[in-house]
């Protein structure tokens, strides 16, 4: 199904994905979109191409990458081009890697299998993302939101902001999966957050308090 987005306007996004066929997949439902796109099958072709650095509005890049992976391309990116917002692939199981991406700069990820809506649901609210540094109002505002929170559900975000799934948590606190994952449900919806990113980065402003 071809995407049809009014955010496009001749943005220039980069894929990076070594698996050939998934790769030109994902280039031909971009540019049918709209989209300027150029893909990569490693991070060091990316990195060779400074052109498409520079002027690049987003990045998409798998985590699992031959050579450099996803999270060092990721460091190299965020250090040289800040402003650029850059979304991590990922496969099941790798919400660990996840985590890390989040907490290393990376605007958001996607869990593979997934659609092209989807992925461009996140693209398009990257590139509506304006980076910024934090505020003492930022961090106010995540104390405040964490708050709402009970003992319990502030150690499970804790839990999860170390990269734990749900049935690790589980384990840890001796409690089943199901009321993890119900704990994980009301906390999202109290903290009226939609994604794992989004609750990260909530988590992370609320510990710079502290640094």
């Amino acid at each position: 199904m071809a995407l049809v987005s009014s955010q496009a306007d001749a943005k220039r996004l980069v894929i990076v994905e070594d698996e050939a066929q998934l790769l030109e997949l994902m280039k031909e439902v971009f540019v049918g979109a709209g989209y300027r796109v150029k893909g990569f099958g490693c991070a060091e072709d990316l990195i060779a191409d400074l052109d498409w650095i520079t002027s690049v509005d987003c990045i998409i890049a798998d985590v699992r990458l031959p050579g450099m992976d996803g999270l060092e391309l990721l460091k190299f990116v965020t250090e040289r081009h800040p402003a650029i917002p850059i979304v991590i692939m990922t496969g099941h199981g790798d919400i660990p890697m996840a985590v890390k991406a989040i907490k290393d700069g990376a605007f958001d990820f996607i869990e593979k299998p997934f659609t092209p809506e989807r992925l461009e649901e996140i693209v398009v609210a990257a590139l509506a993302s304006r980076p910024r540094l934090r505020t003492l109002l930022d961090v106010k505002d995540a104390e405040n939101t964490l708050s709402r929170l009970t003992p319990r559900q502030v150690e499970i975000v804790d839990l999860i902001a170390e990269g734990l799934t749900s049935k690790e948590i589980a384990v840890r606190l001796g409690m089943s999966f199901r009321t993890v994952d119900t704990h994980r449900a009301r906390i999202m919806e109290k903290l009226q957050v939609s994604s794992l990113a989004e609750l990260l980065r909530l988590r992370l402003a609320a510990e710079f308090s502290g640094s």
